[in-house]
């Protein structure tokens, strides 16, 4: 009897169906099913495991959407100097909505989108300062593709039309008086100052301009964005020259050009400390980055970290929120 139960007993176990008594406490054995126990700690692991990987996953995909919102809708953008005062102060945070002017891949400026707005005469713009395109200014449009710009003791007319003086248009000094010539406004030469200015029409799409010796000035902006035209051959390829009154590029005679894309007007409202369109001309319809929308954040830059509190106290509060106008 004694050797059946251990014949028995070893091919349970070589079946794996048994194990030693003395392994267990009960003599029972051991078994391979988890408690209920076991299996509530494993869900709660399994759990953390998942909310952890899903709170993961969100925050990535956080970060992408505001990266991609950033480059192709919304910009935010800070102002640096005083030429928008006192409309815009310098320590002012903007939004700018990019979509309406094109979106655009960034540092290969490839397009997107095409735009499907644009600028309207008043509209506060950010754009890609013409002379250097790396770098961003901001200002108003007051000028659209064919007006014809003006400027008479301090006061802007377009087309004949003398223009309201909006709420944050200021000026700092003495008004320039007619005949002062001012020598660094656009175009070199010009017999005008900041104050008494023009007039000059801004180029549009399809508009075919006379060139010669004595208007090469005011187009040149013109030709630069569209021809590459600079000046010198080792920047651009390119090289003008003077052939009586005749322009000549690339050794060619140039009587006529067809322009290409519109052209804005820009000034500041800070007229007597804005570095804008009547120093260095028009803006090209591609070089729009977006318009500003609101203040999302202002306090006094002059204010440094030094002195924590000080900075805290220098938050514009009134000025957080505001539309742009």
């Amino acid at each position: 009897m004694a050797v059946s139960r251990a014949k028995e007993f070893v091919r349970r176990s070589k079946r794996g169906e048994g194990a030693d008594p003395a392994a267990s406490p009960s003599g029972r054995g051991v078994s391979s099913t988890p408690s209920a126990g076991e299996r509530a700690a494993a869900d709660r692991k399994g759990r953390k495991k998942g909310s952890g990987r899903e709170w993961s996953e969100s925050l990535i995909i956080a970060i992408i959407a505001a990266v991609v919102l950033r480059v192709v809708a919304i910009e935010a953008f800070r102002i640096p100097s005083g030429s928008m005062e006192s409309t815009l102060l310098i320590g002012d945070f903007l939004l700018v909505n990019k979509i309406p002017y094109g979106i655009y891949i960034p540092f290969v400026n490839v397009r997107l989108v095409p735009p499907f707005g644009h600028p309207d005469r008043g509209d506060v713009i950010v754009f890609r300062w013409p002379p250097d395109p790396e770098q961003n200014y901001i200002k108003r449009c007051v000028g659209l593709p064919g007006d014809r710009i003006e400027i008479h003791d301090e006061h802007l007319s377009v087309n004949g039309q003398l223009q309201p003086t909006l709420a944050g248009t200021h000026w700092e000094r003495g008004q320039v008086p007619a005949g002062l010539v001012n020598p660094d406004i656009f175009p070199m030469g010009a017999a005008w100052n900041e104050d008494n200015y023009g007039p000059v029409v801004v180029p549009k799409q399809g508009d075919v301009l006379a060139i010669d010796r004595s208007n090469l000035d005011v187009y040149k902006p013109v030709l630069a964005a569209e021809f590459g035209l600079e000046g010198d051959p080792a920047k651009s390829g390119y090289h003008y020259s003077f052939d009586g009154e005749n322009v000549l590029i690339d050794g060619h005679v140039v009587r006529a050009y067809t322009v290409k894309q519109d052209y804005y007007w820009m000034m500041g409202d800070n007229r007597d400390n804005s570095l804008d369109s009547r120093f260095w001309g028009f803006v090209p319809k591609p070089n729009i980055v977006g318009r500003a929308m609101v203040v999302y954040w202002s306090w006094d830059p002059e204010v440094g970290w030094t002195h924590p509190v000080d900075k805290l106290a220098s938050i514009r509060w009134r000025r957080l929120g505001g539309l742009i106008r």
